[in-house]
C-alpha cells in the first residue's frame, strides 16, 4: 500500500503555511512573512486573508523595493495555519511511526531495523 503524501491545501489557505515555512518537512512555523510585489498573482488572496483577519499588512523593511508589500500572519492566522498543517498531515500507522522513528535514527546509531525493535525501539 502506497503511504499518503502530504496534501498541500488548496486556495488562500496555502499562501498562511508558506508564510510560516510549514510545509510536509517543516512542522514547526520558522518565519512569518510573505512579500508580494507588484502584480503579483496572490495578492487577491492575501487581501482575502487581511479581510478575514489571519494576516495584516505590515512594515516593509528597508532592504525591500518600495513597491514591496509584506504580509504577516496574526496569532489567529497562525492557530488557522497549523490546524490546516495537521490536516494535511499523512494519517500513520503506528508501525509506520516507530519505522520513521527508525529512519531518524538509524544513520547515527548504525542499528538495523529488527535490532532496533528487539532493543525496544529506543531513542
Amino acid at each position: 500500500m502506497a503511504r499518503r503524501r502530504y496534501q498541500q491545501p488548496a486556495g488562500p489557505e496555502r499562501l498562511l503555511l508558506h508564510a510560516l515555512g510549514l510545509g510536509e518537512y517543516k512542522h514547526t512555523p520558522y518565519r512569518n512573512h510573505f512579500v508580494a510585489g507588484p502584480g503579483h498573482l496572490d495578492i487577491p488572496e492575501l487581501d482575502s486573508l487581511v479581510k478575514r483577519g489571519l494576516m495584516v499588512v505590515g512594515r516593509r523593511p528597508g532592504m525591500l523595493p518600495d513597491d514591496s508589500i509584506v504580509y504577516y500572519v496574526t496569532d489567529e492566522g497562525r492557530r488557522v495555519a497549523l490546524e490546516i498543517h495537521r490536516d494535511c498531515l499523512p494519517k500513520l500507522t503506528r508501525a509506520q511511526k516507530r519505522y520513521d522513528r527508525w529512519l531518524e535514527v538509524s544513520d547515527y546509531w548504525n542499528i538495523s531495523f529488527g535490532d532496533w525493535l528487539r532493543k525496544g525501539c529506543p531513542g
